[in-house]
C-alpha cells in the first residue's frame, strides 16, 4: 500500500485497525522518513454539530504534552474526513502484554501495577485539568514504551448523539475511576474483561473478586473495589475512607478537589519511582472496611424488602429491590403489588400508577427512557392506549395530547420534523375540528379541517403578507372568501379549485374598481 495522503506528506504503509467511523494507519513522513499513525474519521454522514464537536477535540489534542500521553502531532479538518496525527510507539499495549502473561502463567510484580497505576492517574488527572475526558480508557488504548513506561492514546472523538445515548442507557460508567479500577483488575487478574455493558455482570464480577493466591496487598484489592462501585460520588467518599498511604489516595482522587486535602495537593510526580514497600502501608493500619458494594447496591444484590409486613407477607407501603436493578415503591396486598406505587426500571424508564395482583392497572404514567410519556389507563400490565400521550417517532416528529384507541383523539399538538407544527382537534388520527397549523416557510392556516385537509371556514395567512379569509374544499379555496393581497388589492368573491370563479369584486390598489364573472383567475362575461 503506497498511498500517499494530507498532501502528500505521509504515505501509508498498513492499516493497523478499521471500523465504520474510519481506519488507523501506519504511515511514514516522506521528507522526513519518520514513522506515524494517522486516524482519518468519517465525518461525512455527520451533522454540523457532531463535526464542530471532533473539530473542537481534535485541535485540542496536540497541545497536550506530558509523559504518559501519546503525543499529537497535528489535526487536519480539510473535507469529508478528520486526520490526527500521533507518535508511533514500537512496544506493545497493555492489552497483548496482558495477554502474553496469561498465556505463560506469569503475574506482573506489585510494584509494576503500582507504577503502572501512578502513571496512568497522572496522565487523567493532567487531561482532566485541560477540561479533556477521555471516554475510552482500556488496555488496549494503554500503549508501553520501550522501557515499560505508560503512555495513554486514542481519545476517543464520538457522535454526540452516540455519547448521550452511552450515558442514559449505562452502556459505560462514565467515570475515568471506574475505568482504571476496571483496567488494574485485568491487569492483577489477567482477565480480558468483556463485562462494561451490564452492571449486573461486573457486579457478578465483583462478588467472586479475588486477587490471585493472595499474590498482591490488600491495599490495591480494596482500591480496585472502592474504584467499581456503581455510583461515582460514592466511589471517592468509600476511597477516602481507606486507611492508605495519602499518595495513593491523591492520584486515585484527581477529579474532586473537595475532598482533597492542602497536603495532598503537592505533585506526585516522583511517585512512580518509589519503592512498592514505601508505597503500600501496612495491612495493620486497615481499621476501616468496606463492602463491595454501597448500601443501596447491596440492595440490589439482596433483592432487598424494606416496608410493612402482615402474616409474614408484603402488606401496607414497601420497597422492592430487585436483581435486574428495577425498584418498586409503593403499596403491597398479600405479596403483591396493589395500590398505588412507582416502579424504576433499570433501562431508565418509569411507570407511577395503580396497580393490581402485581400487574399495572387503573391509571397510570408511564415515562420512557427517551422522552415518551403515556398518561392513561392500563388493565393486565398493558396500556390501553387511552388518555394522554407524548410520542417521539423515528422521524422525528413529536405527538403530544390526547389519544383513544391509540389514535390520536381530541386536542393534541404535532411538531413535525420538517419544522410543521400543528395545534388543534384530531379524530382518527387524523386533524379533525378546529386547529391552527404553522407551516415551516412562515405561512399559517387556522380553520377547519376534516380528513387531514383544509375544509370549512378558515383564514390563510401567508409569509408575504397576503391572506384568505373564506370557506375551503379538499384542501383548497372553495366557495366565498375574500383574498387580500400584498400591495392592497383585495378581493372578494367566489372560488373554485383555489382560483376566482364565479361572482367577484375586485377593489384594486389605484382606486379602481371591478365587480362581475371570474374563470380560472380571470376576468370572463360582464362586469362593471
Amino acid at each position: 500500500m503506497n498511498r500517499l495522503i494530507l498532501n502528500q506528506q505521509y504515505k501509508i504503509l498498513r492499516i493497523l485497525s478499521e471500523n465504520s467511523f474510519g481506519k488507523l494507519y501506519l504511515t511514514e513522513n516522506i521528507k522526513t522518513k519518520e514513522k506515524y499513525v494517522i486516524k482519518e474519521i468519517n465525518v461525512e454522514k455527520l451533522n454540523d454539530e457532531n463535526k464542530k464537536l471532533i473539530s473542537k477535540d481534535g485541535a485540542m489534542l496536540p497541545n497536550l504534552n506530558h509523559p504518559n500521553i501519546i503525543k499529537y502531532n497535528d489535526f487536519y479538518f480539510p473535507n469529508s474526513c478528520a486526520y490526527i496525527i500521533m507518535e508511533y510507539l514500537e512496544g506493545s499495549d497493555l492489552e497483548k502484554k496482558i495477554i502474553k502473561n496469561k498465556e505463560t502463567k506469569t503475574l506482573f510484580s506489585e510494584k509494576q501495577v503500582f507504577k503502572w497505576f501512578s502513571q496512568i492517574c497522572n496522565a487523567i488527572k493532567y487531561i482532566d485539568e485541560k477540561k479533556i475526558i477521555h471516554r475510552n480508557i482500556k488496555p488496549s488504548n494503554i500503549f508501553l514504551t520501550e522501557d515499560n513506561n505508560i503512555k495513554i492514546g486514542d481519545f476517543a472523538i464520538e457522535k454526540i448523539d452516540t455519547l448521550k445515548s452511552k450515558i442514559e442507557n449505562n452502556e459505560f460508567y462514565f467515570s475515568e475511576l471506574f475505568d482504571i479500577g476496571l483496567t488494574l483488575f485485568e491487569i492483577t487478574d489477567l482477565k480480558n474483561n468483556n463485562e462494561k455493558g451490564s452492571i449486573i455482570k461486573v457486579q457478578n464480577l465483583l462478588s467472586n473478586l479475588q486477587l490471585r493466591d493472595s499474590h498482591y496487598s490488600e491495599d490495591l484489592f480494596n482500591i480496585i473495589k472502592a474504584s467499581l462501585i456503581y455510583q461515582p460520588n460514592k466511589r471517592l467518599k468509600i476511597i477516602e475512607n481507606l486507611q492508605i498511604n495519602e499518595r495513593i489516595k491523591k492520584s486515585l482522587l484527581f477529579d474532586s478537589d473537595s475532598i482533597i486535602s492542602n497536603h495532598m495537593k503537592n505533585s506526585i510526580s516522583n511517585y512512580s519511582n518509589t519503592t512498592c514497600d514505601s508505597i503500600i502501608s501496612d495491612s495493620n493500619n486497615l481499621t476501616k472496611s468496606i463492602s463491595i458494594f454501597d448500601d443501596e447496591e447491596e440492595k440490589f444484590r439482596l433483592c432487598k424488602y424494606i416496608g410493612d409486613y402482615k402474616n409474614k407477607k408484603r402488606e401496607g407501603k414497601g420497597i422492592q429491590y430487585y436483581k435486574t436493578r428495577d425498584k418498586y415503591d409503593g403499596e403491597w396486598k398479600n405479596n403483591k403489588k396493589e395500590g398505588k406505587g412507582i416502579l424504576y426500571y433499570c433501562n431508565g424508564d418509569k411507570y407511577d400508577g395503580e396497580w393490581k395482583n402485581n400487574k399495572k392497572e387503573g391509571k397510570g404514567i408511564f415515562y420512557f427512557k427517551n422522552g415518551d410519556k403515556y398518561d392513561g389507563e392500563w388493565k393486565n400490565d398493558k396500556s390501553l392506549m387511552t388518555g394522554y400521550l407524548k410520542k417521539y417517532s423515528k422521524n422525528g416528529d413529536v405527538y403530544e395530547g390526547q389519544i383513544l384507541n391509540g389514535k390520536k383523539e381530541g386536542k393534541g399538538i404535532k411538531t413535525y420534523f420538517n419544522g410543521d407544527k400543528y395545534d388543534g382537534e384530531w379524530k382518527n388520527n387524523k386533524k379533525e375540528g378546529k386547529g391552527i397549523l404553522y407551516y415551516n416557510n412562515g405561512d399559517k392556516y387556522d380553520g377547519e379541517w376534516k380528513n387531514d385537509l383544509r375544509e370549512g371556514k378558515g383564514t390563510y395567512i401567508y409569509a408575504n403578507g397576503q391572506r384568505y379569509d373564506g370557506v375551503w374544499k379538499n384542501n383548497k379555496k372553495e366557495g366565498k372568501g375574500t383574498f387580500y393581497y400584498n400591495n392592497g388589492s383585495k378581493y372578494d368573491g367566489e372560488w373554485k379549485n383555489n382560483n376566482k370563479e364565479g361572482y367577484g369584486k375586485m377593489f384594486y390598489n389605484n382606486g379602481n374598481i371591478y365587480e362581475g364573472q371570474w374563470k380560472n383567475d380571470l376576468i370572463e362575461g360582464i362586469g362593471a
